[in-house]
């Protein structure tokens, strides 16, 4: 899971500048260059759901036949308001309860994969699979969803380009990895037929190097402390080191 860290500083003087410095402290080294499997733009087929489409589950096994199905690339979706048109690159019909997508990506050796992260910018809900095996899911979707299944309200990001929330999925993801073809299905939910949205953007990254995807920020200001917080894309140690002036970031917590 990506990590989500705060440290407090003090004392704090509310009447002097507080500069600071975040060091991110990697605790093993990627021994293998970071690839991009998947992201905006990647080629999938898709299948937009108005109604039962009759096939359950059975269309994440890396084995079914989607050789029907539309082919688009990513993101799919639609957006009657335009405010996620950015973020489409394959757009569906208004008024439907679900997409199912699917594409591929090849590896040569699996044992040079020591990490995976998977990103996603969506609206509303959305469930992914890889090679069969669910390895992340957005909050307030069903366990087993159905075609028309609701899902809790998420709003995409809306941006020009994807904002993808990111998530550590080496646990269950990299034992399930194969050398050559490997299968992403992801399913989105809309909240009902009747919303105004329904949007998916993934992106599946081997070998992720460290980055800060949030922040830092500070908040809970007081007279003499104040917190200071950040997130990661992998749990990693930190350190902030801060003063106040530029040349002399003195302390550190």
């Amino acid at each position: 899971m990506r990590e989500t860290v705060a440290a407090r500083i003090s004392p704090f003087s509310r009447f002097g500048l507080l500069l600071c410095a975040l060091v991110l402290m990697v605790s093993g080294t990627t021994a293998f260059a970071q690839t991009t499997a998947v992201t905006f733009g990647s080629p999938h087929r898709y299948l937009a759901n108005s109604s039962d489409p009759g096939i359950g589950l059975s269309w994440v096994d890396p084995v079914f036949d989607d050789s029907s199905w539309n082919v688009g690339t990513y993101g799919v979706g639609y957006d009657t308001y335009n405010g996620a048109w950015n973020l489409l690159q394959t757009t569906t019909a208004p008024g439907i309860s679900s997409i199912y997508t699917r594409t591929t990506f090849e590896i040569a050796d699996i044992t040079q994969i020591t990490s995976l992260v998977l990103g996603a910018d969506y609206d509303d809900g959305y469930i992914a699979w890889l090679n069969g095996i669910e390895v992340a899911r957005s909050a307030g979707v069903p366990a087993v969803p159905t075609w028309d299944s609701s899902s809790a309200s998420h709003e995409s990001s809306n941006w020009i380009t994807p904002v993808y929330e990111l998530f550590d999925i080496s646990l269950n993801g990299i034992p399930v990895l194969q050398n050559g073809t490997n299968v992403l299905a992801i399913g989105v939910w809309n909240t009902a037929p009747s919303s105004s949205d329904l949007v998916v953007v993934p992106e599946l990254v081997l070998n992720p190097g460290l980055a800060v995807v949030r922040g830092p920020y500070l908040q809970l200001g007081t007279p003499d402390s104040i917190v200071l917080r950040w997130r990661t894309n992998m749990a990693t140690s930190s350190r902030v080191v801060f003063g106040s002036q530029p040349g002399s970031l003195t302390r550190s917590v």
